[in-house]
């Protein structure tokens, strides 16, 4: 069963063609019945680009956990990431000095040219632009 806050959203769904494996058939304004279970309707739903929660029978939510995706960084390394913060952060500061220091725990003015540096395919911009 899809219990939706608004009627058009129960028509949307009904009339939607991503979900007609669904076979879905308004009941009512805001309710419609599927022929697929739950947790298929659930995963269809999400799939279409919809955001449907399941509730258990007592009218709770369901919390569900999100999988686990791991975004591939196998050339960014922690070195790499603490350079990036440096260079976005002195770029948002306006190269504040006494900023970079307190965040990067470096008060060498040698450290911090180093850690701002603009990455390479910046830096390569800055010198086409020239």
């Amino acid at each position: 069963m899809i219990i939706a806050s608004a009627p058009a959203v129960i028509a949307e769904l009904c009339g939607a063609r991503a979900l007609r494996k669904l076979s879905l058939r308004q009941i009512a304004p805001t309710v419609a019945l599927g022929a697929l279970p739950p947790e298929e309707t659930l995963r269809l739903l999400r799939r279409s680009g919809h955001a449907p929660v399941a509730v258990s029978s007592d009218g709770t939510v369901k919390a569900e956990s999100a999988p686990c995706r791991r975004l591939p960084v196998e050339a960014a390394d922690r070195h790499d990431l603490r350079h990036t913060f440096a260079y976005q952060l002195s770029q948002a500061s306006g190269h504040n000095h006494a900023e970079l220091e307190r965040r990067l725990g470096h008060s060498s003015d040698r450290y911090l040219r180093i850690y701002t540096n603009p990455p390479d395919d910046i830096a390569a911009a800055y010198v086409e632009d020239f």
